[in-house]
């Protein structure tokens, strides 16, 4: 069976590349999502402070509000606020680093998208070529069969005519190799298309 040459090797290694950097993508978006929640951490932490100094408030006015009201946590505010003044400053430049990964990431879809078009065009052309191969050596078998079958047409007839007995037990013998060399070129069609087919899943691979 002829091989089927379609180069593909490009569409592929284009993928492959692609695929790549959009992996690294994906990774650097985790890192910087990661980076923003040090933020959230920082406004917790205020709320979490307020929160406090309100219930030692509620407490000390439920209790007669003698005294002095409770100090508010003063040090601890101070910490988060300026943890929360770092983490927005850097939450604002990673919010812009996230956009601008989030659009390169858009186009890389896309570009694996046009790729992904390009490699089936390729397999369909592929497949089509190895159809129309198979089609014509089975097309060969069937006229070396037409063949074959005139041959012993003419044998067995002539047997007939020379000995009807012996005729009889050469056709059925010739009917025997007939139905042998049919399976046996069957056969080798068979082991040929298997072989191209996984070709076929190794000049495409998923």
């Amino acid at each position: 069976m002829h091989p089927v040459n379609i180069d593909n090797t490009g569409a592929i290694a284009r993928r492959a590349e692609l695929q790549r950097r959009n992996q690294e993508i994906i990774a650097n978006l985790a890192r910087l999502t990661a980076v923003k929640t040090e933020r959230d951490a920082a406004r917790a932490a205020i709320d979490d402070i307020t929160r406090k100094d309100a219930e030692a408030l509620a407490s000390w006015a439920a209790s007669g509000a003698r005294g002095e009201p409770p100090a508010s946590d003063q040090k601890g505010r101070t910490s988060a606020a300026q943890k929360l003044a770092a983490a927005e400053a850097q939450a604002a430049a990673v919010d812009q680093a996230i956009e601008k990964l989030t659009q390169q990431h858009g186009e890389l879809h896309a570009e694996l998208q046009n790729v992904g078009r390009e490699i089936l065009v390729l397999r369909a052309q592929h497949i089509g070529r190895l159809l129309t191969d198979i089609t014509a050596r089975r097309r060969e078998i069937e006229d070396e069969r037409a063949v074959t079958d005139a041959i012993a047409g003419r044998l067995q007839a002539e047997l007939f005519a020379t000995d009807p007995r012996t005729g009889g037990d050469v056709t059925s013998e010739l009917e025997s190799l007939r139905v042998a060399w049919i399976n046996t070129r069957g056969g080798q069609i068979d082991a040929e298309v298997t072989q191209r087919w996984a070709e076929l899943a190794k000049d495409f691979p998923a």
